[in-house]
């Protein structure tokens, strides 16, 4: 199970995008060429795909550049959805690491949540840890059920 701690920090950032920065809109491209999904970007797909990138940050200091530069890039074919996040480190060996079970994800992340109803009230999230670990929720009646049980094929 995500910890309740660890969805208060997923609430908190997700509220800190959108009171750190205007919303932004992020067009996600078509590929042709699925990329291989072994961790490397190394793809021409992730080449030419746009990335989203200069954030600001809305904790410990509001509405400031970002400490690291983060970039991510979206792309889909018929039948996936591709995601992929460019988190810089300089010193990368210090990113806090810690192997658990599934939904279980206590040290440092990355998220990806979709509304793909579009209302605002409902999505699912989809977490991946430095160490690998996977997570995935569903949120739903805007934000009041947070259901860790719901478990995706990904």
């Amino acid at each position: 199970m995500i910890r309740s701690g660890l969805l208060l920090v997923v609430a908190m950032l997700l509220s800190g995008f959108l009171l750190a920065e205007a919303p932004r809109e992020y067009f996600a491209s078509r590929t042709f060429n699925s990329p291989h999904i072994d961790g490397i970007l190394q793809d021409p797909c992730w080449e030419t795909a746009p990335r989203a990138k200069d954030f600001r940050m809305h904790s410990p200091n509001d509405d400031r550049p970002a400490t690291f530069q983060t970039e991510f890039a979206i792309l889909y074919d018929n039948n996936n959805i591709y995601v992929a996040v460019w988190a810089f480190d300089p010193e990368p060996d210090k990113i806090f690491r810690q192997i658990s079970r599934r939904d279980l994800v206590e040290s440092e992340f990355v998220a990806v949540c979709f509304d793909s109803y579009f209302d605002k009230k409902t999505c699912y999230c989809f977490f991946i840890s430095a160490s690998g670990v996977i997570g995935d929720l569903f949120i739903s009646q805007d934000g009041d059920i947070n259901d860790d049980t719901w478990n995706a094929i990904w």
